[in-house]
């Protein structure tokens, strides 16, 4: 069979069209996953007294760690992302390993504005974010955490109160004093020129 060199430069060049609408198509419109670095600082006490809100011998750990996105919507001026993983862990002497991660039952999202002519952001950067707590005896869960920044540094917007848990029959507090999510610099500035 003789197929002559414009078939064969045909057939060729629909295989990579074909190939590549196949990569495109797996990636989706949510891209590649970004990986951002986070910080929480992390205080772990015991329970004071009933009445009174504060810890007893309270440790104060910051932990390093990681938190997973994919980017669910691009517009002009903004990304919507849905975050996918986080995980932190640190460990406390007399309680054990303390991990940080996703809650599974609820949406955790963030919006990230891109830089306008000037370099601002069209907007403020708010994420909202759901964990399950694991201590060595039990999961504890801080549902819709709030985090914004005018800049590439998300941080918490607002106070958490203290947790209580239970080591061995004593009662702890944990406390999640501050949390921090580095943007990535390429969802801030953009590749895309905002419209």
């Amino acid at each position: 069979m003789n197929i002559s060199s414009r078939d064969a430069a045909k057939k060729c060049a629909g295989l990579i069209l074909f190939v590549a609408s196949l990569f495109f198509t797996a990636c989706g419109s949510s891209g590649q996953p970004f990986v951002m670095d986070t910080n929480a600082t992390i205080i772990v006490g015991d329970s004071g007294p009933s009445s009174v809100e504060f810890l007893i011998n309270p440790v104060q750990q910051i932990a390093p760690g990681t938190l997973t996105a994919d980017i669910d919507q691009e517009l002009n001026d903004r990304f919507n992302l849905a975050v996918t993983d986080f995980s932190v862990t640190t460990t406390f002497d007399g309680v054990g390993s303390i991990n940080l991660v996703l809650d599974p039952n609820f949406a955790s999202t963030a919006t990230v504005f891109k830089l306008n002519r000037n370099n601002n952001p069209f907007g403020t950067n708010v994420m909202d974010l759901s964990l399950i707590v694991e201590t060595p005896e039990q999961n504890l869960t801080l549902s819709h955490i709030s985090l914004s920044s005018n800049d590439a540094l998300l941080e918490l917007a607002q106070d958490l109160p203290p947790i209580t848990f239970f080591v061995g029959g004593q009662p702890k507090e944990f406390d999640l004093s501050a949390l921090e999510v580095q943007i990535p610099v390429q969802l801030i500035s953009s590749g895309f020129d905002p419209q």
